[in-house]
């Protein structure tokens, strides 16, 4: 870790998982500057009741849930980011992501970008 300017900078992970093994992060941005609305509202797989951004490199997989009137790469945004070579491990990891669903006192940038309910642009 590094401190500067009162922020802490963390360097990157590094993840090893044994074969048939899965590691599960999650975690989001915090804090940072006020969210900027720039038209990152389109979801390219839908997870259970939510519109996620998919993204997979190798053995990661990972799926970002975007707040209520939020959008994609927004602070605190949770993404769920999976390490595994195994489809069982990872289809499991995959059921959890499904699970998730916004509580009543989940935060919330209503209001703040126009969209529509699908995770498709507005307009």
């Amino acid at each position: 870790q590094t401190q500067s300017n009162g922020a802490v900078l963390c360097g990157i992970d590094s993840v090893t998982v044994p074969p048939g093994g899965v590691v599960v992060r999650v975690y989001w941005r915090g804090g940072g500057p006020a969210p900027v609305c720039e038209g990152y509202n389109q979801a390219n797989a839908t997870i259970g009741p939510n519109a996620v951004r998919k993204t997979t490199a190798g053995s990661v997989t990972s799926w970002e849930i975007r707040l209520p009137g939020g959008e994609f790469f927004m602070p605190n945004n949770p993404v769920f980011e999976v390490h595994t070579s195994d489809p069982a491990q990872l289809a499991k990891a995959e059921a959890m992501v499904a699970s998730f669903h916004w509580g009543p006192s989940a935060p919330s940038y209503e209001g703040l970008c126009s969209q529509s309910p699908a995770g498709s642009p507005a307009g």
